[in-house]
């Protein structure tokens, strides 16, 4: 009998004290949990349901308002403006029982982009407007600034006033403002084309230039994020001595390999025979494996010129675009599969023999784009792979307004597979005056919005490089060039 009564007494113990402590042998407390759990995308000002496994909990936003609010259901709003600092945010759950969860939420630009005010990157006018179109004839769609965010960094290059064209250079850690410019390689007898800039992930930048003494391409590169340069090392030898190597276009995968392209010339840059050669270095550019021809143009003729690398995260597939038989001439494509080792057969991908100005991205999906323009048609194209460039389907005209200068087009695909496209034509509002135009295509290249203008001027526009950052927000450097004083300025404007 008391045998049966100490056995009673138990079970009510386990039963009142089962749900606070699991004892008994009963079954663990739920842990919280919300979902999603994250990273989630969520546009600039959009909404996100969040949900978690327990009834009471209350939900907050760390950080406060900047980085959007939540319910007491759970709905996030992002805000309407993306904090500069970090797109990543992270949203809590905390339960009645002292339990907490997180979740995060990626913030991203809207559908639609809306731009701020123009912000001037250069100190002094450039007074030499004239000498630094040879560096948009070095290469006209390669970027002149690199993005880097979570704590940003824009890295701006131009060609600066020092009797001849030098490497002038400023950084922004804040989009208020940026850095006094510096003249990277002061040198008054050579002129150094800036082509192309590049910031790893340790926010180091590495500089393609060409230089007119040496006739080569070489690299200048930072290890502490832009205080310091070191010397200049060249991508590749010239051969034979006395080639002119120029064009250098650069890209960037996930391990910091750098991956570049350039043009060689078999004699003068007016006269003979350009090809389009690869290189790669494993080693923030101290050194650079053999070049690779990419290009095999026929001894005699005008060969390639301006071409446009995109490498995919892993090193592994890489693609280059260049436009052949003079300039302008034809768009071709080839691609890489092992890294560089070696190239697929180019394969022309316009339509024409009038196209020029080619640039080449990459998808979310591994889609390849590349854009160039039309100078029969005065129009902007695009062509779509989606086998990794062994086909193209046909090309697809971006806007039926002509573009004033057909070469100086720029696009950008960003982590959601948004196209960006931007290129100077003129300012539908002000007729003859001049607009940088930009569209947009939100289903892959298949239609693009109609062109707005993004920067409008009485002046000459030139458009010299467009990132989008881990936010998605969109960077447009450009030149503007008085028309009175011939004077040129170097400005940056975000669109989110």
């Amino acid at each position: 009998m008391k045998r049966n009564a100490f056995t009673a007494f138990t079970l009510i113990l386990c039963l009142f004290f089962a749900s606070a402590f699991s004892a008994c042998g009963g079954a663990s407390p739920t842990v919280l949990a919300i979902n999603p759990a994250g990273p989630t995308a969520v546009l600039k000002g959009g909404t996100l349901q969040f949900t978690a496994n327990l009834s009471d909990v209350s939900w907050s936003v760390q950080g406060g308002d900047a980085n959007g609010t939540i319910s007491n259901t759970g709905l996030y709003t992002s805000p309407t403006q993306i904090p500069v600092a970090s797109n990543q945010v992270t949203v809590a759950a905390q339960s009645s029982g002292g339990q907490t969860a997180t979740a995060l939420v990626d913030l991203r630009s809207g559908n639609t982009l809306a731009f701020g005010s123009s912000l001037p990157i250069n100190d002094a006018a450039v007074t030499n407007p004239g000498a630094t179109f040879l560096t948009l004839i070095e290469s006209p769609t390669s970027d002149r600034i690199a993005v880097r965010t979570g704590s940003l960094q824009v890295d701006a290059l131009w060609p600066g006033n020092n009797t001849t064209l030098n490497l002038f250079y400023a950084q922004s850690l804040d989009l208020e403002g940026f850095s006094p410019e510096r003249n990277l390689l002061p040198d008054s007898t050579n002129n150094l084309i800036a082509t192309s800039i590049e910031t790893d992930s340790q926010k180091n930048p590495g500089i393609l230039f060409t230089s007119s003494n040496d006739l080569r391409v070489f690299f200048l590169g930072s290890d502490n994020q832009g205080v310091d340069f070191k010397p200049p090392v060249p991508i590749a030898p010239a051969s034979p001595a006395g080639n002119l190597q120029q064009s250098g276009n650069a890209r960037l995968d996930d391990e910091d390999r750098i991956h570049a392209v350039f043009t060689e010339n078999d004699s003068t840059i007016m006269d003979g025979t350009k090809n389009v050669f690869y290189v790669k270095s494993e080693d923030s550019g101290a050194t650079w494996s053999a070049p690779k021809a990419v290009s095999t143009a026929p001894n005699g003729t005008d060969g390639a010129v301006t071409p446009s690398v995109v490498v995919d995260p892993s090193g592994d597939k890489i693609g280059v675009c260049w436009s052949q038989k003079g300039f302008p001439g034809q768009i071709f494509f080839s691609f890489s599969t092992d890294g560089g080792t070696s190239f697929s057969t180019p394969k022309p991908v316009s339509s024409s023999t009038t196209a020029q100005g080619c640039r080449v991205a990459r998808g979310p999906g591994g889609e390849i784009y590349v854009s160039y323009t039309e100078a029969s048609s005065e129009n902007v194209f695009i062509v779509k792979s989606t086998d990794g460039g062994d086909h193209f389907g046909l090309p697809i005209p971006v806007s039926a307004d002509p573009a004033t200068f057909l070469v100086l087009t720029l696009m950008a695909v960003d982590q959601l597979g948004r196209i960006d496209m931007v290129w100077v034509g003129e300012n539908p509002d002000a007729p003859g005056n001049q607009a940088i135009l930009g569209a947009r295509s939100l289903n892959g290249g298949d239609t693009f919005s109609d062109p707005v203008p993004i920067v409008t001027s009485p002046d000459v526009l030139v458009a010299t490089g467009l990132r989008h950052d881990d936010a998605d927000r969109l960077y447009l450097q450009y030149w503007d060039i008085n028309a009175t004083s011939n004077e040129l300025n170097v400005f940056l404007v975000v669109g989110e």
